[in-house]
């Protein structure tokens, strides 16, 4: 489960860009924080992008398998 870190000063959390990330299971990836939207959990491209380079640049190979896991929905897609 994903909690949204804003105000907890001792979650792994950075924002990065303006885009808050999360890092996720013991920091095997970081993902960007979604947002709430009828019910739906979503993510706009513009956070995507850092959050999938930050996995990248950083030598985190499972951007991918934990952003599925997340069922969090890519707009667009």
């Amino acid at each position: 489960m994903m909690r949204d870190h804003r105000h907890d000063r001792d979650s792994s959390a950075a924002v990065h860009d303006g885009v808050l990330m999360a890092s996720v299971d013991g920091g095997r990836a970081i993902l960007p924080v979604p947002e709430h939207r009828d019910g739906q959990l979503i993510v706009m491209d513009r956070p995507y992008q850092p959050g999938r380079l930050i996995n990248d640049i950083t030598d985190r190979r499972e951007f991918d398998r934990y952003f599925e896991q997340s069922k969090i929905y890519k707009w667009p897609a």
